[in-house]
């Protein structure tokens, strides 16, 4: 495993992905996201996208629990974030 910072926290963004998509296990997916997405912020702009398949991620699990006004929330970060808004994993 790469010792490096930086691919550490996008592992934990995939990690969701994979937990959340593959799994359907959303408790531990919005861990990863949220890991995530506190670790990926230190890099700043470089680790914007990864942070918003974070958001993206966070977004489809508020909708799942009804909590819509999170879910707008995280998806208009997310949105922000984005530079390639249809890589969103829908």
């Amino acid at each position: 495993m790469n010792s490096n910072a930086f691919y550490q926290t996008q592992l934990f963004i995939f990690k969701g992905i994979l937990q959340e998509k593959k799994y359907n296990n959303d408790k531990l997916a919005e861990e990863f996201y949220i890991k995530g997405i506190r670790g990926i912020s230190a890099f700043g702009h470089y680790g914007n996208e990864y942070a918003a398949y974070g958001y993206f991620g966070l977004s489809r699990i508020s909708a799942r629990k009804a909590d819509y006004n999170l879910k707008k929330t995280y998806r208009k970060k997310a949105e922000e974030l984005a530079d390639f808004r249809n890589v969103n994993f829908d």
